[in-house]
């Protein structure tokens, strides 16, 4: 890495924790349930990112403003139910984040991910230590939209090109570039490289091992 970056943002579910299954699963019992059209996992990995209630709305455009807090409900209900045993982080996550602490690197979240669900989440893989702040759906604007960027570097006290964000989906990157800060894109998540590469990330890892080897080995 030739760019020393003093904080590093985490997006969530698909970086560091492996619960994209889970989350695709969800949707489509939702939908199922509210007698909608399946679609392919593909079409909603598409939205992983996004806050809840802009993936429906970006899934289902035809569901009237009654039906989308009715098809929230039912998600929740079954994501709840299957992170009864939480999702846990992908292989080599928990060292690395170790091993950024060590080096004196400040650490954020910033994810479409509502507050309670982080928080279960964070608790279940005792990830709390790591983080400086957080930013989830309900507390900014959802991605690709700057804003949870700006809030995080305001709270810290960082400048933008000594931060940098690593994220699984367009929106991520997306949210990144909005903001003028430098992005990482990891392949292993929700959405395909060839979509990555879009929008110009600094660096492309294919595991969370190659992303803290570019960071802190070289």
């Amino acid at each position: 890495m030739n760019k020393r970056y003093s904080l590093i943002i985490f997006d969530w579910d698909g970086t560091l924790i492996d619960s994209v299954p889970n989350i695709t699963h969800s949707l489509s019992v939702a939908a199922e349930q509210m007698g909608l059209p399946l679609l392919d996992e593909e079409t909603y990995k598409g939205v992983i990112g996004l806050s809840l209630i802009n993936a429906v709305r970006t899934l289902y455009p035809e569901l009237s403003d009654d039906q989308v807090p009715q098809f929230v409900k039912q998600y929740r209900t079954e994501y709840s139910r299957l992170e009864q045993q939480p999702s846990g982080p992908f292989p080599g996550v928990t060292k690395g984040l170790d091993l950024l602490r060590k080096k004196g690197v400040a650490m954020a979240v910033a994810t479409g991910k509502g507050r309670n669900g982080l928080d279960r989440s964070m608790t279940a893989n005792q990830y709390q230590a790591y983080f400086q702040a957080s930013r989830c759906a309900e507390e900014a604007r959802s991605k690709p939209d700057p804003l949870m960027l700006e809030q995080l570097l305001e709270e810290l006290g960082v400048p933008v090109e000594q931060a940098l964000m690593v994220g699984d989906a367009g929106f991520d990157l997306q949210m990144a570039g909005n903001l003028g800060m430098d992005c990482v894109a990891v392949t292993y998540g929700a959405q395909p490289k060839e979509k990555l590469l879009k929008h110009d990330p600094v660096f492309v890892a294919d595991s969370f091992d190659d992303l803290i080897e570019w960071m802190v080995v070289r």
